[in-house]
């Protein structure tokens, strides 16, 4: 190593003024930039409309499967105490020893998707303020809510098949009977 050097000091230059060409000037990319942005709106735009529309659908479902659930729980409720005679013997509307846990688990969890999705779509009606604020929160939160959907939805439809299945013939739960 010479003398005079520090180490990795570098002698010489490898630009010469034949190879510099200098960037074109700030007001010819000024256009191009703009039109990149109006693009970006428009992109971000459509994917906040996908997302309330998402949102809005997802309310829409588990309202579809509320409603059914509620009527039912609410008409076994209401008549399971009433004594029927029929060919004259005694009996209720539903099954002897009906077993409706897997209704009220099933209604549970119909329940608190909906409520999930409401309280979503009621952030997003409030401003895009306050959607973004949800979402901010939401956003590490989201992923595990998902997997929780998910398996509470397979659990409550494995606890629902299996309360499906006929005890000696029969079955026992509101729906199949």
């Amino acid at each position: 190593m010479l003398q005079n050097q520090a180490p990795f000091a570098s002698t010489g230059s490898s630009l010469n003024n034949e190879a510099y060409k200098p960037v074109a000037s700030y007001y010819a990319h000024e256009t191009e930039l703009d039109a990149l942005t109006i693009d970006d709106q428009r992109l971000k735009q459509r994917i906040r409309i996908l997302k309330l529309a998402s949102r809005i659908t997802a309310l829409a479902l588990s309202l579809a499967t509320l409603i059914p659930l509620t009527m039912t729980l609410a008409k076994f409720l209401l008549t399971k105490n009433q004594v029927l005679t029929v060919d004259g013997a005694q009996r209720t509307a539903w099954a002897k020893d009906s077993r409706a846990w897997y209704t009220y688990a099933y209604f549970g969890v119909a329940l608190t998707s909906f409520a999930f999705d409401l309280a979503i779509v009621v952030a997003y009606f409030r401003g895009v303020k306050r959607a973004n604020k949800v979402a901010s929160v939401a956003a590490w939160w989201s992923t595990a809510v998902q997997v929780g959907h998910v398996l509470v939805w397979v659990a409550s439809a494995a606890i629902y098949r299996y309360g499906k299945i006929p005890v000696d013939g029969k079955f026992r739960d509101l729906w199949g009977w």
